[in-house]
């Protein structure tokens, strides 16, 4: 500050905004989104579909992220690691299926 020892933060006359600007910059801060209801998330389709709602809120600006590029990669991968995991499980059930037919 001009003409005064301490700095805008420091000084004494100061205390109260200073306080006041550094509560309203931790509020600023907060980002609280509902992007959608509650979803149940027992199965890798159920993660699937999470991802793919998440990729689209983020791709169409529904969802903020600091790094887009980055959270846009990482969901993709996560996407397409439940895809591999749904795949999967709905073929090994399908074998199953397959076995208990051929027993009986």
């Amino acid at each position: 500050m001009h003409g005064g020892v301490y700095c805008f933060r420091h000084d004494q006359e100061t205390r109260e905004q200073a306080l006041s600007a550094s509560s309203d910059g931790g509020k600023a801060k907060r980002q609280y989104h509902q992007l959608g209801r509650r979803m149940k998330l027992d199965t890798p389709e159920d993660i699937k579909r999470l991802m793919e709602k998440a990729l689209n809120s983020l791709w169409t600006g529904k969802m903020p992220a600091n790094n887009p590029a980055g959270s846009l990669g990482y969901l993709a991968k996560t996407f397409l690691d439940a895809y591999d995991k749904s795949e999967l499980e709905t073929r090994v059930e399908e074998l199953e299926k397959r076995l208990d037919q051929a027993k009986v």
